[in-house]
């Protein structure tokens, strides 16, 4: 065979590969486009169907769960009866109240006291220490209290590396404190008390509501970082958290709710308000 026909070949043989690669490249292409594409996720409920499926419980299951769940955290003897009755919402302050360091004040229920301390801060180049403004809240009373205590700072951006101090940052046990970090501290530096409420507590509900986010029930984010429950219990991530708001459920009606019901079983439905009288348990409409 002549060089030009061997040429001509080797051509020919080429074009005839190029082209198998070609089919086979179409034929692949075309599979993944006819593939059906995957079904998607099935929606999160809303707050509102869980709260349907909740209070369909029979009231003997709920009062199951109760007497377990008070077994579980050692919360002593529960009384349905007592569990139903209004709790007692306090608005501690009046009107803001600054405080600097050294400085403390006292309200109905808490005793609300500010200081220094060097503690470790996480950078962009690694861990430094420096000094750091720290919150104490004591509770002053017999009962657990859920709490909010809203802070104001002049320069809160410049807070986000300061060291974080693990705390229940929804409720304090009865004559008990939580302590948790505002900021990095400078010299003449003040913190500003914007709001402060309590809301009583079973001991019961008082391991309720600390199963919580913190941020899901209305708390402002610097103050939620670090919240940690007592041991054994769990948080609830609820998916449905943002249902709360378009709801108008604030803070006070969502821990009426949770100091009466497990977030792991129960949510609110969109017009459950805090409680003035004993209601059903669980909440119905």
């Amino acid at each position: 065979m002549n060089r030009p026909q061997r040429e001509n070949n080797t051509l020919l043989y080429v074009a005839l590969g190029a082209a198998a690669l070609l089919l086979v490249a179409a034929v692949v292409s075309m599979k993944v486009v006819l593939r059906p594409a995957p079904a998607p996720p099935p929606p999160l409920p809303t707050a509102h169907e869980v709260a349907a499926e909740s209070v369909a419980r029979a009231p003997g299951l709920y009062q199951e769960d109760v007497r377990a769940d008070a077994q579980r955290f050692g919360a002593g003897e529960v009384s349905l009866e007592a569990l139903a009755q209004p709790l007692r919402h306090t608005v501690e302050l009046a009107e803001p109240r600054t405080l600097r360091a050294g400085e403390s004040l006292e309200t109905p229920h808490l005793r609300i006291s500010v200081r220094t301390e060097n503690r470790l801060a996480q950078g962009d180049r690694g861990g430094f220490r420096a000094d750091h403004l720290i919150l104490s809240i004591d509770n002053r009373t017999d009962e657990p209290l859920a709490y909010r205590v809203d802070t104001r700072l002049d320069h809160p951006e410049k807070c986000s590396t300061r060291g974080i101090l693990t705390h229940n940052a929804i409720a304090v046990a009865t004559h008990d404190h939580v302590e948790r970090t505002e900021c990095f501290y400078h010299p003449g530096m003040t913190v500003t008390l914007v709001r402060v409420e309590t809301i009583s507590l079973s001991p019961l509900g008082y391991y309720y509501v600390s199963q919580l986010v913190p941020t899901q029930i209305g708390l402002e984010g610097r103050s939620a970082e670090g919240h940690a429950p007592p041991r054994p219990l769990t948080v609830c991530n609820l998916p449905f958290w943002r249902d709360f708001a378009a709801s108008g459920l604030e803070w006070a009606d969502l821990v009426d709710f949770f100091a009466r019901h497990d977030c792991h079983k129960y949510a609110p439905d969109h017009d459950y308000r805090f409680r003035t009288t004993a209601g059903p348990l669980p909440a119905r409409k």
